[in-house]
């Protein structure tokens, strides 16, 4: 919906201001408003046409070369640069204008002024329609654990809580470490953020949500890739092959990862940028963390707190 609202505010700036500014020199202002993403303002101006036409000296038999004297040669010659020194809107009988012509200049003026104007209103409009989208994380969390408890109520395989941190160590190439928790609620805006402790680049890391029966893993790499992987019974099948994606932090980098699931559909946000949408067929009461390595050496990857909101109406 936020992009929709931006989208139609740029429209409707970029109709107004390529109508008034446009009218008469070909200059045009369209914004791009793009939703997380950012505003982009492009100012195109086509500008005067830069070729001017004369009208050829006219070749009949009586103007040709032959019968022309070098006095009349040099009169042709000198009115075409008079006139085209005083800026004459009839250069050679084609009616073009000059940039240096007055009438343009004055008709340019204000509309060069009013451009930035309007465009600035177009910025200040698409910010304010952007806040006024429903963000569930602008309230107070249902639900938040700091791990600061020993376990509480994770089941964790392969890892440990302790200090402000869940840790989750891959025993084995191939095997995943997770750490589980119920669902506090049905639809959700979970956030935590995460980061390489020990291990290659090679690995994967995020979260996971589902149920026994099926759990969808949402995963990015050290070095700056994204998967989405499902396991259904004991075996787990690559459902988004590993994709580089820019907005993912490398190596050591903190990231912040946040999953928003309404119904059977879960969006992946990976440092506030949208990255993957999938469905969660089975059904979902259970949410949680999951490490992967790829590569031989250990994998250690730790969590800070987990934060949980209800989903807002229309989210993902």
């Amino acid at each position: 919906m936020g992009w929709t609202a931006g989208s139609l505010v740029g429209s409707l700036v970029g109709s107004l201001v390529g109508g008034m500014v446009g009218d008469g020199v070909g200059e045009g202002v369209g914004v791009e408003v793009l939703v997380g993403r950012a505003v982009g303002v492009t100012v195109g101006s086509s500008g005067v046409r830069s070729g001017t036409s004369l009208r050829p000296v006219s070749t009949d038999a009586a103007d040709t070369p032959s019968k022309m004297t070098k006095a009349n040669t040099r009169t042709k010659a000198t009115w075409m640069m008079s006139s085209t020194k005083r800026g004459d809107d009839r250069v050679g009988g084609t009616r073009e204008e000059y940039l240096s012509d007055p009438k343009v200049s004055r008709r340019i003026g204000p509309r060069s002024v009013l451009a930035p104007a309007i465009t600035m209103l177009a910025i200040v409009l698409t910010v304010i329609v952007i806040l006024a989208q429903p963000d569930a994380r602008r309230a107070a969390p249902i639900w938040s654990d700091g791990f600061d408890r020993v376990y509480g109520d994770w089941i964790v395989d392969n890892g440990s809580i302790a200090n402000g941190r869940l840790i989750l160590q891959s025993p084995a190439l191939g095997v995943p470490a997770r750490a589980t928790h119920s669902l506090p609620i049905g639809d959700f805006v979970a956030e935590t953020r995460a980061r390489v402790v020990t291990g290659s680049t090679d690995n994967g890391y995020g979260m996971v949500v589902g149920k026994a029966g099926e759990l969808v893993a949402f995963l990015i790499s050290g070095d700056g890739y994204f998967s989405v992987m499902r396991r259904t019974g004991e075996q787990w099948i690559e459902v988004q092959s590993w994709k580089q994606w820019p907005h993912v932090r490398r190596g050591s980098a903190l990231n912040t990862l946040r999953l928003e699931c309404d119904g059977r559909l879960c969006a992946f946000f990976v440092n506030d940028e949208i990255t993957i949408r999938s469905d969660v067929q089975e059904g979902r009461d259970t949410m949680g963390l999951i490490v992967w390595r790829y590569a031989g050496g250990e994998l250690s990857v730790e969590f800070e707190s987990m934060d949980v909101w209800a989903a807002s109406r229309g989210s993902p």
